[in-house]
């Protein structure tokens, strides 16, 4: 069966207004409530395995850095209150002591003093489903692992609308999501739209991600959709079935660089140089 490549136009694309939910569950989830005054980050990391914080409607003004998570079959959840929905403004920080952790139905506006990428991972399985996520064009949003930091292993973004990322006027370094030093990324159905440069950028390190159903559309820089950076070609990441348009660039073609597939968007391999200097800007602080 040959892939499918669907080219849709900006003006008629539609941008749901929430992620689409199913088997919301009821108020007796919740081991632990927060207020918008309460510490998201503390509360979170009392979590025990298998627990899930709720965060009743309202903003949260704070960074928030996990430190701790759950264990495989009971991840720690941090989510909105059923039938609510709260924004966390600020940093969101997993670090690479936190494993197992859930992220979903929240507004996460990553704007942030340092302008730091955020939602910033370096934890193993951790689930970003049904957020809202951006950062007012100020910094990049998704960064997923570091060499100095920690590799990402396993990380799970579904269904999230991912848009206004990235400083304007374009860098070329500004991405939607940003997958740097990551093992088994699966990145699936998600809105990703109105971003400064790449929806998705795969670079210096990013093995066996998997790319799939999502709708990448009005780029704002003169730039592919996608591009695969990764410099260990033996286990390049594979990407299939993309909608993608660019406000001022034609739409790819399907195109093949060095096992990658693609649809919708070309793969291009690069060197470590282009990007070492917005490599060792965002370096992430402990």
């Amino acid at each position: 069966m040959l892939p499918l490549t669907l080219i849709v136009a900006a003006a008629a694309i539609t941008i749901p207004a929430v992620a689409i939910v199913r088997n919301e569950p009821s108020r007796a989830a919740c081991d632990k409530v927060a207020s918008p005054r309460g510490s998201v980050g503390k509360l979170a990391n009392s979590l025990r395995p298998g627990q899930t914080l709720c965060l009743r409607a309202g903003l949260y003004r704070h960074n928030v850095k996990v430190k701790r998570g759950g264990r495989p079959g009971a991840p720690t959840t941090i989510r909105s209150f059923p039938g609510e929905r709260a924004t966390v403004r600020g940093r969101l920080y997993v670090t690479n002591s936190a494993n197992h952790v859930v992220v979903r139905r929240l507004f996460l506006d990553g704007r942030n003093r340092a302008r730091l990428p955020s939602p910033t991972v370096n934890g193993n399985n951790v689930v970003f489903r049904d957020n809202d996520v951006t950062t007012r064009h100020t910094t990049i949003c998704f960064l997923l692992g570091s060499d100095e930091y920690g590799r990402a292993r396993r990380t799970v973004i579904e269904r999230n609308r991912i848009h206004d990322c990235g400083e304007l006027p374009p860098t070329n370094h500004h991405h939607g999501i940003y997958v740097e030093a990551s093992d088994g990324a699966r990145i699936t159905d998600n809105w990703i739209y109105d971003n400064a440069d790449r929806g998705v950028q795969l670079f210096p390190d990013a093995q066996r991600t998997y790319v799939a159903r999502n709708v990448i559309d009005g780029i704002l820089a003169r730039q592919r959709q996608i591009k695969n950076f990764s410099s260990r070609y033996e286990n390049t990441p594979f990407i299939r079935s993309f909608a993608t348009t660019s406000r001022t660039s034609s739409s790819t073609a399907p195109a093949t660089s060095r096992g990658a597939t693609a649809c919708g968007a070309r793969v291009m391999p690069a060197t470590r140089r282009s990007h070492r200097r917005s490599r060792s800007r965002y370096r992430r602080t402990s």
